[in-house]
């Protein structure tokens, strides 16, 4: 019985040290957890960038692409070629274009600004926009072309500041948790 009473503050000491060795398991575990799942937060929050970026990347390549035809077009309407070589270049232009509009995807475009709370602010450039948008969908031919070259070439003006401030504002919402102070 001597012993056993010799060996008891041993056998507490080894108690307690697996009590701790166990609690400190314990909250290793959980704080690993937790990196875990924060870096796993922020690779997702970065795929979903990456994508943003891309649909801007592509946006902005269609703007280019319009940009320069357009470029060319003016310099048609500002020099004395005649109306049908200008009817000529212009109306592949107009007919993609055309092809590219869906109603549906004004309608998504203003949701997506009020979703964001960004509408007011660019509700200036969305009724531009839709003004313009809606009269090149309805175009039966009788338009001017001139004009509706131009009507166009303000549409994709209007539509590439408000595609810039939804992947933006959709950017900051992304890491805004991240980014405070």
């Amino acid at each position: 019985m001597n012993e056993f009473l010799k060996s008891l503050p041993i056998l507490y000491s080894g108690i307690f040290g697996l009590l701790g060795g166990l609690i400190a398991a314990f909250f290793a575990y959980k704080s690993k957890k937790t990196e875990m799942k924060y870096n796993a937060e922020i690779k997702a929050r970065e795929l979903l960038y990456k994508t943003y970026e891309q649909k801007l990347k592509k946006h902005n390549e269609r703007m280019e692409t319009y940009s320069g035809i357009i470029g060319k077009m003016q310099g048609a309407i500002n020099t004395e070629e005649s109306e049908i070589i200008f009817f000529k270049q212009i109306t592949p232009v107009i007919l993609n274009q055309k092809k590219l509009l869906k109603k549906s995807s004004l309608i998504e475009m203003k949701n997506e600004l009020k979703k964001l709370e960004i509408y007011q602010e660019n509700m200036e450039y969305y009724n531009d926009y839709s003004k313009d948008f809606i009269k090149v969908i309805s175009d039966d031919g009788s338009e001017n072309t001139k004009e509706l070259f131009f009507t166009i070439e303000s549409m994709l003006n209007n539509e590439s500041v408000l595609v810039n401030a939804i992947l933006e504002e959709k950017s900051e919402k992304l890491f805004s948790k991240y980014l405070k102070d």
